[in-house]
């Protein structure tokens, strides 16, 4: 059963390098000189960068959540739900740091 999870886990996480490279890929105007970008800037992308993962990763976790659930596993829900909830809450903290450079 955790050989299984790994190897879901690691399927995923596949998954997450594809939306990585479009991410990136997406963002590629924004610097259109990178050896001139300040620090800010630097923060401010990898902020951004972040806060669009935790998202990516959050809507994960509901949804799994909710299968657990569906699979009568009420108590693992509730734990994928909270992390669910962590990771909205770290988002509102990226949230707060782009809003300090000035986002």
């Amino acid at each position: 059963m955790s050989h299984h999870h790994d190897h879901s886990d690691h399927h995923h996480h596949g998954h997450h390098d594809h939306d990585h490279t479009d991410h990136e890929h997406g963002h590629h105007h924004h610097h259109d000189a990178p050896g001139v970008m300040s620090f800010a800037e630097k923060t401010e992308k990898i902020l951004v960068h972040w806060q669009k993962h935790n998202t990516d990763h959050a809507k994960t976790y509901g949804e799994w959540a909710e299968k657990a659930r569906e699979h009568g596993m009420e108590e693992v829900a509730g734990l994928i739900r909270e992390v669910e909830e962590m990771t909205l809450a770290i988002n509102a903290r990226f949230e707060a740091a782009l809003k300090k450079i000035g986002h």
